[in-house]
């Protein structure tokens, strides 16, 4: 399944792909938590956020998956993990995982990478747009405004109006894209 179909699956929630995500990627999740200090328990708790982290991402207009699904979850449930163990009020000690192979270090370096040139071309085009188009995605997609707040901010008579402010300075980057 490429990506689209597979975040197009998720976003409609079919409770069995849920279950083939358990099922295929838990393990993973288990052992890595097992060997860095974690409890079966630590692994549940640390998957289940994952899984709402993964919604959470997934509801968003902006998201894209740049990384394989299976590198994506892993990476989300290092992350909980890792700052899970920062906690003061947890006393874990971090090993390193040696079952971690090149190739998914190879992945996971990728998906960072491609990350990092995605943000960089996207600040070179909206370096290009129109001073307010630059205001007006910045405050929607960077610092995650919503719709009511963009047309209170920038003076719109109506949400539609705001909108179609957006979507016009989409337009303009992605012409800028093109040029």
């Amino acid at each position: 399944m490429n990506p689209v179909e597979l975040v197009h699956e998720l976003q409609t929630g079919k409770p069995s792909f849920y279950s083939d995500l358990y099922k295929n990627y838990y393990k993973s999740i288990e052992h890595y938590i097992l060997s860095n200090s974690g409890t079966q328990n630590d692994a549940e708790d640390i998957f289940q956020d994952a899984m709402l982290v993964l919604l959470d991402k997934l509801n968003r207009d902006d998201f894209r998956l740049t990384a394989t699904l299976k590198t994506y979850l892993f990476a989300i449930c290092k992350n909980l993990w890792l700052k899970r163990l920062r906690n003061p009020k947890h006393k874990y000690e971090v090993a390193l995982d040696e079952e971690m192979s090149d190739s998914l270090y190879e992945e996971y370096s990728s998906a960072i990478e491609d990350e990092t040139n995605a943000i960089d071309k996207v600040s070179v085009l909206m370096s290009k747009v129109t001073h307010h188009c630059n205001q007006l995605l910045n405050a929607m997609f960077f610092e995650q405004k919503n719709i009511d707040q963009v047309k209170e901010e920038f003076g719109y008579t109506t949400k539609h109006n705001a909108q179609n402010q957006k979507y016009k300075c989409i337009e303009q980057m992605r012409k800028m894209k093109n040029v």
